[in-house]
This record gives structure tokens, sequence and C-alpha cells, in this order.
């Protein structure tokens, strides 16, 4: 997606705020991640950055309440975030994964990150691959 142009929004596509794809990240910038969904059932959701291998690239991936109703016209936001300090350089992904049913969800979801386990496997089926950038 185009930074900041609001009248192209692919669907359940995230990426970072104010970036273009394959922009570079900088290490200790806040940022934020975004992306416009028509999913309708969303309890919680994650919007973070994953690295090459599937593990968070961004500071506190948590399970996120929607503050309002989701609605397709307004996108969905992560907290403001930054890059995790052990973070390599090379690429890395924006990536939004919803969840309809929270039994238990938080807790498997703080077991992927502390086993280093790729996130991309988390809730599969309510995941979603966006925007890629670099780090350096």
């Amino acid at each position: 997606m185009v930074a900041n142009d609001k009248t192209q929004h692919p669907y359940d596509k995230p990426y970072v705020t104010g970036k273009n794809p394959r922009d570079v990240i900088e290490r200790g910038v806040e940022f934020t991640v975004e992306v416009f969904t028509k999913q309708i059932q969303i309890y919680k959701y994650v919007l973070c950055l994953f690295d090459e291998n599937g593990r968070a690239a961004s500071t506190d991936p948590i399970l996120t309440a929607p503050e309002t109703a989701v609605s397709p016209d307004e996108p969905l936001k992560s907290k403001s975030i930054q890059l995790r300090s052990d973070v390599k350089p090379g690429e890395v992904t924006a990536y939004f994964i919803f969840i309809q049913n929270t039994k238990g969800a938080e807790h498997e979801l703080q077991d992927f990150i502390k086993q280093g386990k790729d996130l991309r496997t988390f809730n599969s089926g309510k995941n979603f691959k966006g925007d890629v950038y670099i780090v350096e």
C-alpha cells in the first residue's frame, strides 16, 4: 500500500503506517501497524512484524480488543511499537492475526513467543501476511 493513501486499501493486508513496502524500519523508532478488514467477528487481534523465521520482530505482540465495532472503512491499529532489540538485519513482514474465541489464546500466544515458535502458525487460517520492510 502506498504510504498514507486510504483510497487504495486491500483488505486483510497489514502495513506499517506511513511506510511504503521495502522501506527501512529503523531501530528505536516507534511505529504502528494497521490493517483494513471486512472480518466482522473479531474478538481480539494482533498486528505486528515477524522476521523471516516467523518470530516476533516488533515489541509486545499482544492480543488487543477493537476499541469500536470493526468497520471496513477504518483500519484496526496496533499500539505504538518498536523493533525488538534482538532482530537481525533482513526482511520483516507485517502480520494480522485475529481470533474469535479467546479461551486460552493469550496464554498460547505468550508460549509461542517465549519458545520462539513460528507465529505464522498461531491460529492458522485467520492470519494474514502484509507488506515487507527492511531492517538494517
